[in-house]
């Protein structure tokens, strides 16, 4: 509703003599986007610190990290990367002739971010490790704080209940901050709107139409990615994905109306085990680890979003930037907060590593929540697609559930 307004209320700009509708877009719509941004930017290096070091290192108290840990994991693993490439693929194939660089005005601050010396494969390893702990929170370098979170919490891992006081500090902290940004992205509906309405009073119709095009890619993407599940299911678990298809599109309207992984957890496994057969030894570890680590909407929308905006800014992204970004999209994915505009943060961090400014964001807020919405779909339905899989590899998947069978036999009984 907030976009609709923004969008109506532009076109109202418009219409307004020039002075007052500068006044309003350039002051008071401009004035909550910074307020927003200033705060996101402020809050992301510790939310994503603490949910990396706190998701790697609940593993072991949680769940059983042998056979079907694995098995999960690898799934995980496996299907995010390739969504990650096929946000690649298909930025290639849909923006590159339908999305150009933005007035000239940005292309200047664009231009001096290109001039940047050239990443390499070789200074991209080197960088990973800081050579202390200041440098990755001082000078802003995702990367290496993304290292010192997974180093701490394999860390964590390993000690076990040995450094369970430390790990309640970081899991406190953890929902401190993940409170804190709860209450920034709590204004969201209004940065739509004034984000919305800003576009539309300073952009011509073609960049409408960019994102427009922007929102097919993601589409196009998430079909995509459906189909890669049939196939898995299809040919790994070796069972038809129809039953699959059909029961999944009829719940993923939940999931797309929450817009929180973590929020549909119990929805999900009822929805697993009620309607797909999936065993609730498999369920229990597996949709509540993939509402935390299995961001395989989230891994293709960061991709997408990042080359969006590095084409409308005029950014360059060479072959060693785009294999970082492939990378860090898996890492950023992996701890990604199950929970509505989470795809921010991530999204926002690797806008820094690119050189692209983080205020290009503001191009897309407008379309955001709707995106959002479509990344938790994604992400659900790669949670229910591994379920079924690793049930069926574990013998713990009901096929008479699966395909229905327990339900024409009530009826027929009848």
């Amino acid at each position: 509703a907030a976009m609709f307004l923004g969008i109506a209320f532009g076109f109202v700009l418009k219409l307004m003599p020039l002075h007052v509708a500068t006044f309003i877009s350039g002051g008071l719509l401009f004035t909550i986007q910074t307020l927003f941004m200033n705060s996101l930017s402020l809050l992301l290096a510790p939310v994503l610190f603490f949910s990396i070091i706190t998701g790697f290192s609940s593993l072991s108290s949680n769940y059983d990290i042998g056979r079907i840990g694995g098995k999960v994991l690898g799934t995980f693993l496996i299907t995010t990367l390739i969504s990650i490439l096929l946000a690649f693929f298909i930025a290639h194939l849909v923006f590159e002739n339908t999305v150009s660089p933005l007035p000239l005005a940005f292309e200047k601050v664009s231009e001096s971010l290109t001039q940047q010396e050239p990443l390499s494969v070789k200074n991209l390893i080197l960088g990973i490790i800081p050579n202390n702990l200041i440098i990755p929170i001082s000078e802003g370098n995702m990367l290496q704080l993304i290292f010192v979170a997974i180093f701490a919490g394999i860390s964590m891992l390993a000690l076990g209940d040995k450094v369970s006081t430390i790990r309640h500090v970081f899991n406190e902290a953890n929902e401190l901050f993940l409170k804190m940004m709860n209450t920034v992205i709590a204004v969201m509906p209004l940065v739509a709107f004034s984000s919305m309405g800003m576009m539309v009073f300073s952009s011509e119709a073609s960049f409408l139409l960019m994102l427009i095009v922007y929102l097919i890619a993601f589409v196009i993407g998430t079909l995509v990615l459906f189909l890669v599940y049939s196939i898995f299911i299809l040919f790994g678990a070796r069972i038809s994905p129809l039953y699959y298809i059909k029961k999944a599109v009829s719940y993923l309207v939940t999931p797309f109306m929450i817009s929180s992984s973590s929020a549909c957890i119990p929805m999900t496994i009822n929805f697993c085990q009620k309607k797909l057969g999936v065993s609730k030894k498999i369920t229990s570890f597996t949709i509540p680890i993939g509402a935390t680590i299995n961001m395989n909407g989230t891994g293709m929308m960061v991709i997408l979003s990042v080359l969006f905006l590095a084409k409308i800014t005029g950014v360059s992204l060479d072959l060693a930037m785009c294999l970082k970004l492939g990378v860090l999209a898996i890492l950023v994915a992996v701890g990604s907060a199950g929970i509505p505009n989470s795809v921010l943060i991530p999204l926002t961090m690797l806008l820094t590593v690119t050189g692209i400014p983080v205020a290009a964001i503001g191009y897309i807020l407008g379309i955001w929540n709707i995106m959002d919405r479509l990344v938790t779909v994604a992400n659900v339905n790669g949670d229910i697609a591994a379920a079924v899989l690793v049930a069926r590899s574990e013998s713990e998947l009901d096929e008479e559930v699966y395909r229905d069978k327990k339900l024409e036999k009530i009826k027929e009984s009848k």
